[in-house]
């Protein structure tokens, strides 16, 4: 798997897991934001990791989500710096 393609006008950030991660977020977060918990955590995984969620990870997060433990920028942050991503 790679990561997902940055856009060609994305500027690398110093912090960046990969060049566009930040570019990549911001687009998940406006093009998410009708979605609901669920739906959005599907998409992030489908975006970030290039996998579909596992049932466990999709309870786990959404729950997160919907409960305000989590924010969505923080759930995108542990994807974008997962262990996973960074093997992959």
């Amino acid at each position: 798997r790679s990561s997902p393609p940055a856009p060609e006008t994305a500027i690398p950030l110093a912090d960046e897991s990969f060049p566009g991660e930040a570019a990549v977020a911001r687009g998940l977060l406006a093009h998410g934001a009708a979605l609901d918990d669920e739906a959005f955590v599907r998409r992030a995984y489908e975006v970030v990791l290039g996998r579909p969620v596992d049932a466990d990870g999709l309870a786990n997060a959404a729950g997160q989500l919907t409960s305000g433990v989590m924010t969505r920028a923080h759930f995108l942050h542990e994807l974008l710096w997962s262990a996973e991503l960074r093997t992959a």
